[in-house]
């Protein structure tokens, strides 16, 4: 019964830390992890994937779940240890947004690598 509520809680947190994030102060940090994220991570996976033997459906969904934007998790160890709280909460704001440009082109790339 608990663990049914454990996910809207946590959404429910990022939106409060996210209504009272400073983006202009966090700008750059959060679209550095936002580019990292959202374009390096997918690369990475679209370069190392292959050398360890992973090819069609597998390597497409790796690709296009590293393409995804910084998720709540990230969120939980920022409160939990006490660092780059505000960076990283406007970092998902950040990189949610650029998802929306970036995640379409990720499943488009993904119908290609998946013959």
């Amino acid at each position: 019964m608990i663990g049914n509520a454990l996910s809207p809680m946590a959404l429910l947190l990022v939106g409060i830390s996210l209504a009272y994030t400073r983006f202009d102060s966090n700008l750059r940090a959060a679209l550095s992890i936002s580019f990292v994220k959202n374009l390096v991570m997918p690369a990475l996976v679209l370069a190392i994937a292959p050398l360890l033997g992973v090819s069609g459906l597998p390597l497409a969904v790796m690709f296009v779940i590293a393409a995804m934007p910084v998720g709540a998790n990230v969120f939980y160890f920022t409160q939990r240890y006490g660092v780059m709280q505000q960076e990283v909460s406007a970092s998902i704001a950040a990189s949610t947004l650029i998802a929306l440009a970036t995640l379409p082109l990720a499943i488009w790339v993904s119908h290609i690598i998946q013959p």
